[in-house]
């Protein structure tokens, strides 16, 4: 007769299974989506590697997918003054080197680069330089300096802000039902439900 703590390995085992099989097909969709998305100019996307982690302390399975790239935070959380609050990493980018905390004084809005005393370029989330290009302060959106005063009358399309499309996200969501059909499936199949149903718990996280 077969253990529990056996029977609970082949569940595991045979859920792993269906996660890894459905990280490559989010993963997948992700790639095309990220292909139909916007302007190259933006910068870089990739799906830099997802896993399944088990937590045995919490009886938790996580699948987790990890995306990296200038293009690929764009796509999920937008840019400019559209740029979604709710982005776990914000404060972390807020109080980086990279971000321009002049946008501070327009709402984030996208922010002209003052040339100053700390360098003659200023680096993107991709790593990449650029030469600072301006001695005027104003909001890149708009034209308008911090005092509401025009600077700019003509409003280059490249700084327009970006809504936010949480593409990677989106993949996740589109499959979960899926994924939950699969498991089960899975689980029935090893003919050891019991122990799924005995406190294991699924999360997916980005």
């Amino acid at each position: 007769m077969i253990s529990a703590i056996s029977a609970q390995k082949i569940v595991l085992k045979a859920i792993r299974k269906v996660l890894a099989e459905e990280a490559d097909i989010i993963t997948s969709q992700v790639y095309m989506d990220w292909a139909q998305y916007g302007n190259w100019k933006l910068g870089n996307a990739e799906i830099e590697k997802q896993k399944v982690i088990h937590d045995e302390a919490k009886r938790l399975l996580n699948l987790v997918f990890y995306a990296k790239g200038q293009r690929a935070l764009i796509a999920e959380y937008g840019k400019g003054s559209k740029l979604d609050r709710t982005n776990p990493a914000l404060q972390e980018y807020l109080n980086g080197t990279v971000f321009n905390r002049d946008r501070l004084k327009f709402n984030l809005a996208t922010a002209s680069r003052v040339k100053d005393g700390n360098g003659e370029f200023y680096y993107d989330l991709d790593g990449k330089p650029h030469r600072k290009g301006t001695t005027k302060l104003r909001n890149r959106e708009t034209g308008l300096d911090e005092h509401g005063n025009v600077v700019d009358r003509s409003v280059n399309p490249a700084y327009k802000p970006i809504e936010p499309r949480h593409i990677v996200a989106q993949a996740i969501r589109q499959r979960l039902n899926i994924i939950c059909m699969k498991i089960i499936t899975a689980v029935v199949a090893s003919n050891f439900a019991t122990f799924m149903i005995n406190g294991l718990r699924l999360k997916v996280t980005l």
